[in-house]
């Protein structure tokens, strides 16, 4: 979700653009009673993180990271800092309203720590509540401390016998990594570390450019088959460990296959990948896609919740409108504070 300073990738613009309408997708399709199957579609479109995380990784993976206090620093202010000043207008019009928030939450999003509920609920949900209206926002802690794993990452992969045996190693690792998720599912959520060191590796052998039709068809086969799966355990055992487990794995399968596609459409059509990935409605997407992403919850979760309020024909409209609006004022915003602090510390 967000940029780097190298060269575009047409299947990653598309990817980020494709990822930001699944994350919305995911959390307004219920209001769309026409739609067959429309209450728990939600469950399939709810990839758009996994596939975000993913890609983060791989562009990381692309280069190398020098000067980590530096990196941070940067990624704290076009990360975390967007987030946070939507967190404190949101809360701000939430207690304008008479909406109760605890301090402890109001810290949390101030803060950027939000995200650490989805590493363990029982735990720091005793710490603080999520802020309904403020929901999709826990993505920007998971990748701030994703970010952190990069030198680690970059030393393990320049290891000799790493390079060596490459091929061996990221397979051992994946299945170290599934296993891992699986066992610590319920004491800790790692699941999100692992997608994103995937994502990391397979960019350093920039394994994207290498997509060709047998690899797609595969991975579509093995998308078909998660899919099928998941249907099965969402009927019998919905709501159960095992279904709960399954479906955070699947979420990976789900939404790398959109990275996989693009990848192959732009290795065998990049001319006309080209012209779409160029488009001004797709670049426009790209440039906002985070920012579309850190406000859309605000109207479609909570008491600010537009389709709560309108006809379905009007609160589609207004909810797109005020969505866009929302989110060119927030990047207005922490581009004018960003570029300010960013002179005054010479970073």
């Amino acid at each position: 979700m967000t940029h780097l300073q190298i060269k575009r990738n047409n299947a990653i613009t598309l990817s980020r653009v494709t990822g930001m309408m699944l994350i919305i997708l995911c959390h307004i399709i219920s209001f769309y009673p026409f739609i067959p199957g429309h209450e728990s579609l939600n469950h399939f479109f709810n990839c758009g993180v996994q596939l975000f995380i993913y890609i983060s990784g791989y562009l990381y993976g692309l280069r190398t990271i020098n000067g980590y206090k530096s990196f941070f620093k940067k990624r704290m202010l076009s990360v975390s800092f967007p987030a946070i000043i939507v967190s404190i207008i949101t809360i701000i019009a939430l207690l304008i309203v008479g909406v109760s928030v605890s301090v402890p939450s109001i810290f949390a999003y101030c803060f950027d720590l939000e995200g650490l509920l989805f590493l363990n609920w029982s735990v720091i949900g005793s710490l603080f509540n999520e802020i309904t209206s403020l929901g999709p926002l826990w993505f920007t802690t998971v990748i701030m401390l994703c970010y952190l794993l990069l030198p680690l990452l970059q030393k393990i992969y320049n290891l000799k016998v790493i390079k060596n045996n490459f091929k061996i190693f990221l397979l051992i690792f994946v299945l170290a990594g599934l296993v891992l998720c699986i066992v610590l599912r319920f004491y800790i959520d790692i699941s999100y570390f692992l997608w994103f060191a995937i994502g990391f590796f397979t960019g350093r052998i920039k394994l994207l450019n290498k997509i060709k039709l047998s690899h797609l068809v595969l991975y579509s086969i093995a998308f078909i088959i998660v899919i099928i799966l998941r249907l099965l355990l969402h009927r019998y055992y919905d709501g159960t460990n095992i279904y709960i487990i399954y479906s955070g794995l699947s979420h990976f399968v789900l939404g790398t296959w959109f990275v996989v596609l693009y990848s192959y459409l732009n290795n065998r059509f990049d001319k006309a990948i080209n012209t779409i990935a160029n488009s001004k409605i797709i670049r426009w997407l790209d440039a906002y896609s985070y920012y579309i992403y850190l406000v859309h919850g605000i109207f479609c979760a909570g008491v600010f919740n537009i389709f709560d309020y309108m006809p379905l024909y009007l609160s589609s409209i207004v909810f797109l409108i005020v969505t866009v609006l929302c989110s060119i004022i927030i990047k207005i915003i922490s581009d004018f504070i960003q570029n300010g602090i960013k002179n005054k510390l010479q970073i």
